[in-house]
């Protein structure tokens, strides 16, 4: 069974009184990024501006890893360390 990823409001830790007024929380079929108007100025201080989040990059490097894996089969990606 695959394991869930964690969605960005707990990532971060957004506060209930936020994310129930974020368009991601209601809709979760989409990605954070994927949307204009999410909460992320109001806690995270700044606005739409995705390259900053945490989770963005988070999950970005480890989108790119994963299509990396799909395209060349048999060929091992590997992050160097602090990246």
């Amino acid at each position: 069974m695959e394991e869930q990823e964690p969605y960005c409001w707990d990532f971060i830790d957004c506060p209930e009184s936020v994310r129930s007024q974020c368009p991601v929380f209601r809709d979760k079929s989409y990605k954070c990024w994927e949307y204009e108007g999410t909460q992320c100025s109001k806690i995270l201080g700044f606005s739409y501006d995705c390259e900053h989040c945490r989770y963005y990059r988070a999950r970005a490097v480890k989108e790119a890893v994963e299509a990396k894996k799909n395209l060349h089969p048999g060929i091992r990606i590997e992050r160097k360390p602090g990246s």
